[in-house]
């Protein structure tokens, strides 16, 4: 909810606290409870980069083992956001294929049009965001499936 209202210490802070519960209570499914990515994305708002590549990259690590293919996209968008890589994103997008998680694949292609267009490819930055328009209204309000 921090996250959403601009709040990216606070957050942060709320993430901490919950990834450390999650920990303690031996939960460690990035599909169940993807605290790593999100505290990830917000410390890189914050400018905390280096912890926050950490983290993304230990919540791929993990969702990898797990195999479940929206929280390997989730970690990533996280990832690829953070290091400003359009492969990764790409990655996260192949991991969607066929999946039924419009939201998250919008949030990718967002992401990915993002990317590219800080890269200075504002003709190639188009068709992502276009394509994340047309998911993004095929996603169920505030959830994946």
């Amino acid at each position: 909810m921090r996250a959403a209202q601009g709040d990216a210490r606070g957050a942060a802070d709320d993430l901490r606290r919950a990834g450390a519960r999650l920990e303690d209570w031996g939960i460690r499914n990035p599909a169940v409870a993807p605290w790593r990515s999100l505290l990830a994305l917000a410390l890189a708002e914050l400018g905390e980069r280096e912890e926050a590549e950490a983290l993304a990259l230990s919540e791929l690590e993990t969702a990898k083992v797990w195999g479940a293919p929206l929280a390997i996209a989730r970690a990533l968008r996280a990832a690829g956001t953070i290091a400003d890589d359009a492969e990764m994103l790409q990655e996260a997008l192949a991991v969607l294929d066929g999946s039924p998680a419009a939201l998250e694949r919008a949030r990718v292609l967002v992401e990915l049009g993002a990317v590219l267009r800080r890269a200075g490819s504002q003709a190639q930055a188009r068709e992502p965001l276009r394509q994340a328009h047309r998911e993004d209204g095929r996603a169920p309000p505030l959830c994946d499936l």
